[in-house]
C-alpha cells in the first residue's frame, strides 16, 4: 500500500510539473490573456480535472511561475553584491546591482517578455507583490547597501534607507517601463545606470 501511495504522488509531482512548465511556455510565447486552462492541459497532455488538482486558476499558475523567477533572479542579484571587493563603496554596489539587473531583464529575461508581465499585472494584481513588492529579496539586498552605506557616511541623514529603497525601487520599475514601450529603440542599459546614478547623488 505504502508502494502504491509512493507511486500516486510522483504521478501526481510529475502532473504537476507538466502543467506547470506547458504554463510557463505559453504564458511566455503566446502572452498570458490568449492562453485558456484548455490550451494548458493540451499541451501538457493531462486532463483536466488534473489541473484544478494543483491549481486554483491559470491566475495561481502565473504566480507559482513568477514567484519561482522572481526568487531565482534575485539569487542572482545577492551573488552580484557578494562578488563585489569587500572595500567597494556603496554607491558602486549600487551601481553594479543596476547593471545586473539590467543584463538579466535583456539576456536572460528578455524585454519582449517583460512587456507581457507589465500587461499581465494590469489582470493579475497578485502579480505586482510577488514582482515589485517590498518583501522580495532584491528589495532586502537594496536596504542593506543602503544601511552600509549610512554607517560609513556615504550616505547623509535624512529620509531613511526604507524610503531609498523604495525610490530606487520605483526608478528600476518605471526606466524598464519605459523601455518596454520604447522598445528596441532604447539604450536600457545606458539610460538606466545614468538615472540610478543620478538618483544616488542625491542619496
Amino acid at each position: 500500500m505504502k508502494y502504491n501511495n509512493e507511486n500516486r504522488q510522483l504521478k501526481a509531482e510529475k502532473t504537476k510539473i507538466k502543467i506547470y512548465e506547458s504554463g510557463e511556455y505559453l504564458f511566455e510565447t503566446k502572452g498570458y490573456d490568449a492562453v485558456s486552462v484548455d490550451a494548458i492541459v493540451a499541451h501538457a497532455k493531462v486532463a483536466k480535472g488534473s489541473f484544478y488538482q494543483h491549481f486554483e486558476s491559470k491566475g495561481a499558475l502565473l504566480a507559482q511561475i513568477m514567484m519561482q523567477q522572481t526568487a531565482n533572479v534575485d539569487l542572482k542579484y545577492a551573488a552580484c553584491l557578494q562578488s563585489l571587493p569587500a572595500d567597494t563603496s556603496c554607491k558602486d554596489k549600487l551601481l553594479a546591482l543596476t547593471d545586473t539587473i539590467s543584463d538579466v531583464l535583456v539576456n536572460d529575461i528578455g524585454i519582449p517578455k517583460m512587456r507581457i508581465l507589465y500587461q499581465t499585472q494590469l489582470t493579475e494584481p497578485v502579480l505586482s507583490d510577488i514582482v515589485s513588492g517590498y518583501q522580495r529579496t532584491l528589495y532586502k539586498l537594496i536596504i542593506d547597501v543602503l544601511e552600509e552605506g549610512r554607517r560609513k557616511g556615504e550616505f547623509r541623514e535624512g529620509r531613511t534607507s526604507v524610503v531609498l529603497a523604495k525610490y530606487l525601487m520605483t526608478a528600476y520599475r518605471g526606466i524598464t517601463y519605459e523601455c518596454c514601450l520604447r522598445y528596441p529603440d532604447f539604450e536600457y542599459k545606458e539610460q538606466m545606470r545614468a538615472f540610478i546614478q543620478l538618483l544616488i547623488e542625491g542619496f
